[in-house]
């Protein structure tokens, strides 16, 4: 990232900063693209992130579909993390997560904090997959582009945010800032998921009304009348606090 110092250096006088790209490494340098060689005392290399977000490896739906054919579409994306037609798959910094202010630890805590309040989800109702309806994610997409289309990020250059291709769609940014995006995913909207149960024959409403007591109803050691005391043991220098 540019840091303090970091403009200094490649303006300064002795410095040359070079975008055309590398053809091939030499045995006394650099040789770019146009032809030209450049000898040097040594290389380092800091090639950076992929800046694309197909896996080399393949991850395939329960359709057949591949994750890197689909998101190599320019209407690529899901919401929440979670692409469409994939279930129970969610990714710490995917498409669209990170918002275009904050820091990265901000951006992983507040995706690592919404995971959570979807496993309790699925952990307390039942819920054998969720994923994104297609119509949540059409709709994020279409809000994604608008937004992006009144922000510098869409001009005519590559970028690590469109995937090093000029114009293509803005998939490494949140369409929003990095309080934007926590806002968002605090409250999830659980209405834009679909879900299928762990009881899929029976009534799957069991998973919320179980079997008409709670655990704590069950234990023989819990105490059910916490409210009532022996007045010997209250504290009547606390008496304000019932």
């Amino acid at each position: 990232m540019p840091g303090p110092g970091y403009l200094e250096a490649i303006t300064a006088d002795n410095t040359d900063y070079i975008q055309t790209r590398i053809a091939r490494f030499t045995k006394t340098g650099i040789e770019t693209v146009d032809g030209r060689h450049r000898e040097v005392d040594a290389i380092f290399c800091a090639t950076g992130a992929d800046v694309d977000m197909i896996q080399p490896f393949p991850i395939r739906g329960p359709e057949g579909v591949l994750l890197s054919d689909l998101w190599r579409r320019p209407d690529a994306g899901g919401t929440q993390g979670s692409p469409t037609r994939f279930p129970n798959l969610f990714f710490v910094y995917g498409p669209n997560a990170a918002g275009r202010s904050g820091s990265v630890s901000h951006s992983v805590e507040v995706q690592v904090s919404f995971f959570a309040r979807v496993l309790r989800k699925a952990a307390r109702e039942g819920i054998c997959t969720l994923q994104p309806s297609q119509r949540a994610a059409d709709d994020f997409v279409e809000y994604r582009d608008a937004f992006f289309r009144s922000t510098v990020l869409t001009e005519n250059c590559s970028s690590w945010y469109n995937g090093g291709k000029p114009g293509a769609c803005i998939h490494g940014l949140w369409p929003g800032s990095g309080a934007h995006v926590e806002t968002v995913l605090r409250e999830p909207r659980w209405e834009d998921w679909e879900y299928t149960y762990l009881n899929r024959d029976g009534n799957w409403l069991t998973w919320y009304l179980g079997n008409g007591q709670t655990r704590e109803e069950e234990d023989p050691a819990s105490d059910m009348t916490r409210y009532v005391r022996d007045p010997s043991e209250i504290d009547l220098r606390t008496l304000h606090d019932w």
